[in-house]
């Protein structure tokens, strides 16, 4: 029998209040984002804006190969700048990305805000390495897998969300 999670409970599975709390929930929230849009994105752009499923993998394609470049870059300016800031700045170009997407109407905007949007996830893992290992304590290897779990319950979460939306099947209404 599954027992319910009570919030002491939680408290108990979270680390402490501070840094490291700070960081998995944060995971947290940008991996139930990361499952809504991964699982639903390509019915969107095929249903909604009509481009066809092939430019759509073709566009992330390209992107995905742009996005690799900005790894090793990301991680010399975090090391520079800081982790957290390179990390903020990467989320906050994310957050734009996303709200371009709703403006997409073709395939090299697409490609466009994509491969921004890739090259910005990817300078983002490379600094949240390198805040983990600053902020990973005494415990580095328990606080890594606390992270990756709350990590992969977010991705469940959003791609179970994502999965009722489809399933509602409330796309724009067509013209008759």
């Amino acid at each position: 029998m599954i027992e319910r999670i009570s919030a002491p409970r939680l408290a108990q599975v979270l680390p402490e209040r501070g840094p490291q709390r700070a960081m998995v929930l944060s995971s947290f929230v940008n991996r139930v984002g990361n499952g809504l849009f991964n699982t639903a994105s390509v019915l969107y752009f095929t249903r909604v804006v009509h481009l066809p499923a092939g430019r759509i993998g073709l566009g992330l394609t390209i992107a995905g190969l742009i996005g690799l470049l900005a790894g090793v870059p990301a991680g010399e300016l975090a090391d520079r700048r800081g982790p957290r800031a390179v990390l903020l700045l990467t989320l906050a170009v994310q957050t734009a990305t996303m709200t371009a997407f709703l403006f997409v109407h073709g395939w090299a905007a697409f490609t466009a805000i994509a491969t921004l949007d890739l090259l910005a996830l990817s300078a983002s893992n490379a600094a949240r390495g390198a805040l983990v290992a600053r902020i990973g304590g005494e415990r580095p290897a328990e606080f890594r897998a606390k992270l990756r779990t709350f990590v992969n319950i977010g991705v469940v979460l959003g791609t179970v969300g994502a999965a009722v939306a489809v399933q509602i099947d409330t796309g724009l209404p067509t013209a008759r």
